[in-house]
Formats: structure tokens, sequence, C-alpha cells
């Protein structure tokens, strides 16, 4: 007998039954180096008797099972399952990321538990990604600021942004009683993916909303009603917006003009700038980055420069207007910096940066004949 539901429905129940016990146990054995070992497995499913075989072969044979449930109820041998448990849990084998895949701090506070001795193939990638790894620095600033980075050019109605908003609290409010829910079930994800599945799936229902007059909207303008809404929040909530909105919100990203940054220019490097950055440069090569950031009510565009001794990022100074257009958010880069004006404790006050890959003479020409008179 076929399992009963529609293909969305029986896929989100097999994340959680006999597919991933099976694959979990296979992990293990991998892990374990006891793919190979000999075991009797016991008479279950459609096996009718006692038979020795591999943990590899036996456990093989019953993810094939387990994944072709999607068309199938044929039974897996859980007898056998059982057996093949107890024996890895005799000797022990364990593979740590499959449980520490689940852990929030998992590769946000910390690298993933590995068994440094395993050779298997997944246990060999999460020791090189620990390798690489590194704790991640979050700019703490205001998503506000962020708010007309993308579908600038449109002005979502107040309708709209109600009901962005009102979709906002609903999706909050189902999130937080899905993660209680999967504390009081051993982990388990289903309600998570079942709510971001149906609000993947609202994207329709959002378009056939219309407006007073009977009107159905712009399909862009109701992204960028989500878009606002994402960066008003006080708390993280963008994933709503890219949830339902990815394909538009990649095409804007693809629609924005691509310009190879070759010149920038910073003011009020004496005034935002960290102390041990107000010095005369000269052509010294530095990683750069791009933030908003709100002062006293007021949005600028920052440029910060990656401190190799603190591994911190760094004020550097504001982003001239001129040059904004030719910099984006978020955006990084190395580039040769150079002092182009000082205050009168010889402190730098302006800045210029310049493509590391541009020529000498590009760029002393540009200092001289551009940059000379330069102000913000």
């Amino acid at each position: 007998m076929a399992l009963q539901g529609n293909l969305q429905q029986i896929a989100l129940n097999s994340m959680n039954d006999m597919t991933g016990i099976v694959a979990s146990l296979l992990a293990r054995a991998k892990a374990a180096n006891a793919e190979d070992k000999v075991l009797l497995i016991p008479a279950g499913g459609e096996q009718k008797e006692n038979e020795e075989m591999t943990v590899i072969d036996f456990l093989s044979q019953q993810v094939q099972i387990a994944v072709d449930s999607l068309k199938s109820a044929y039974p897996n041998n859980k007898n056998g399952l059982d057996a093949v448990k107890r024996f890895l849990d005799e000797i022990e084998a364990e593979a740590p990321w499959l449980k520490d895949f689940k852990d929030d701090d998992c590769y946000a506070k910390r690298p993933c538990a590995v068994n440094q001795d395993s050779q298997d193939t997944i246990s060999r990638l999460v020791k090189l990604v620990n390798g690489y790894w590194g704790e991640p620095k979050f700019f703490d600033g205001d998503l506000r600021a962020y708010e007309k980075v993308l579908f600038s050019d449109i002005e979502p109605s107040q309708e709209q942004l109600d009901y962005a908003l009102a979709h906002r609290a609903a999706y909050r409010e189902a999130i937080g009683r899905a993660i209680k829910w999967k504390v009081q079930n051993d982990g388990s994800t289903i309600m998570i993916r079942q709510i971001a599945q149906a609000t993947k799936n609202s994207k329709e229902k959002i378009f056939a909303k219309t407006s007073p007059d009977g009107k159905t909207y712009d399909p862009r303008s109701w992204a960028a009603a989500y878009w606002r809404i994402a960066h008003q929040a006080e708390t993280g909530d963008a994933g709503l917006a890219f949830m339902i909105f990815g394909d538009e919100i990649v095409t804007e990203l693809k629609n924005i003009p691509e310009k190879e940054t070759q010149t920038l220019v910073v003011y009020g490097v004496d005034k935002i700038g960290i102390p041990q950055v107000q010095k005369k440069w000269t052509g010294q090569e530095i990683q750069v980055r791009g933030i908003i950031d709100e002062y006293n009510g007021k949005t600028y565009f920052k440029l910060q420069a990656y401190n190799q001794k603190t591994l911190e990022w760094i004020n550097l100074g504001n982003i001239s207007d001129k040059y904004q257009p030719y910099f984006l958010p978020g955006q990084s880069k190395r580039m040769k910096i150079y002092s182009i004006s000082t205050n009168a404790q010889g402190k730098t006050k302006r800045a210029a940066l310049f493509n590391k890959d541009m020529s000498q003479e590009e760029i002393d020409k540009c200092l001289i004949f551009d940059l000379s008179a330069t102000t913000k």
C-alpha cells in the first residue's frame, strides 16, 4: 500500500522517519570504520529468516527501502535496524557531527564536533571546514538604514505595508510555536519545515490581494513592502522576505549596475576613525568594506578597514557622496589608501582609496589633478 497524503506531506514526514534513522546508522558505522563487520540480522519486514550480512549491505538495502517509501509502503526491517544500533552502541561508534549540526552554536560560536580519528567522507569534510572556520563578526547596526538598499524606486502602499506587518507577526508566532515543539520533541524540525513551506507557498495569495479600488498591485511592490517591513524590525526577520520573494530579490541584485570601484574618497577620518588608523597613508594596501550606519538620526555610508592585529573591522570614514554609487553596503575589497588632507594635529581628515590593480602612474595623476581640491 502506498503512503497516504500528497507528495509534499510525504516528503516532509519522511525526513523524520526511517530514512533519517537508517542514514544516521550508516553515518555512525562509517565513522567507526565498522561498515564491513558481519552481523546476524534477525528476520523482520520482508526478510523472513535470520541472515548474516555486512553492516553496509544491510543498511544500504534498508535505506533504499526507506527512500522508496515515497511510492510504496514496503516495510523496513526494524528488528535488524535495532540489532545494528545495539552493535554500534556496544563499540561506541559515534559521529558527533550528526547531533552537533542541530546545535545553534555549531559554526555560529564554535567549530563542529567531530572525531579527529574518523576518516569517513563527512568527518573529513567537517575537519576541513573546521580548519577554515572563524567566529563571524556581525555588524551591530540599525537595520532601518538598509530599507532602501533594494527596491528604492518603489513606494508600496500603506495597505501593503500593513498586510506585510501582520504577516510578519503571524510568522513570528508560528515559528515560536514550532521552536518550542522542536525542543519538546527531541530536536525534530518538521513543524519548522512545514511553516517554511507554507510561507513560501503564500506568494500567489499575496499577489492576489487587491487595492481598495479593486486593482492588483505590481508584484515588485509586494517585494518592496516585505523588504521594508523586514528592516523595520528590532530583531531579525529578513528571512520572511527572502523566503517569499527570493527570486525578486535576486533579480533586483542582478539589476544593480556592476561597476568596478576604481576610486573612493572618505572624509571625517579624524572624527569617526579609530585613533590607530588616523595616520599618514602613502599607498598602503588594506581590506575595506562598506556599511550603513545611523548617527543622531542621520544615515551615513561608512567605510571600515580590517585591522590585521586585532582581527576586527574599524571605522575609517564616511564615503563622499560622489563615490557612493560605485560601492555597495557589505561590499569588501582590497584597495590602496592615500591621505589627501590633514588637520592641525597632522591627522588624516580625508583619504583616497584606489583599486589595488591601478598603476602608480594613474594613481599619481588622480591625486594631482582630480583629488587635490576634493571636498566632501
